[in-house]
């Protein structure tokens, strides 16, 4: 009989050589500053008016960011990514209205240090076969206080996994 913890490492050592061989095949970690994803960034930047906002891939145990506003980094260790927890929930955004009160998060370096980050909504970006490739995410220094509505975001995460599969650059 298979110890349950082994068995469960195992799942998540296998699925993520999975994913990181999707995330190898989807072309996507040459598709930084692409003018449709610029586009769309700009539009849920200026939609839910954060500070932040972005379209990332998770690579081995780097976030690659593809196109961003706001931050002043090309990549950020998994460790310390929001993304990196993100696509751990295919299909579901990932909404934290403020990041010092939340266990998961309160001691990220992104959190207690610069950018201090205190609000973040992220949604997975998958390829074909459901596989998390990476994140579009808004954030911000200050909570959000209002209630989120994450609408946007999911279509644009849709419409970000149309344009990795339909401009796949020539390897």
């Amino acid at each position: 009989m298979i110890d349950t913890q082994v068995k469960s490492w195992y799942d998540a050592f296998s699925y993520e050589r999975q994913r990181q061989t999707a995330v190898d095949r989807s072309g996507a970690l040459a598709m930084q500053d692409h003018e449709e994803l610029d586009f769309i960034v700009d539009l849920i930047h200026n939609h839910y008016r954060t500070r932040y906002a972005a379209i990332s891939i998770i690579d081995g145990q780097s976030q690659v960011i593809l196109v961003q506003r706001g931050l002043d980094t090309a990549s950020i260790p998994r460790r310390a990514a929001f993304c990196a927890v993100t696509i751990q929930h295919a299909g579901q955004p990932l909404i934290v209205p403020d990041t010092r009160i939340a266990p998961r998060f309160r001691d990220l370096d992104s959190v207690t240090a610069d950018p201090f980050i205190r609000f973040y909504a992220g949604m997975p970006i998958t390829d074909a076969a459901g596989i998390s490739l990476g994140a579009i995410c808004v954030a911000d220094t200050e909570p959000f206080t209002t209630t989120f509505d994450p609408r946007l975001l999911v279509m644009m995460a849709r419409e970000t996994e149309r344009v990795l599969a339909s401009d796949k650059p020539d390897r």
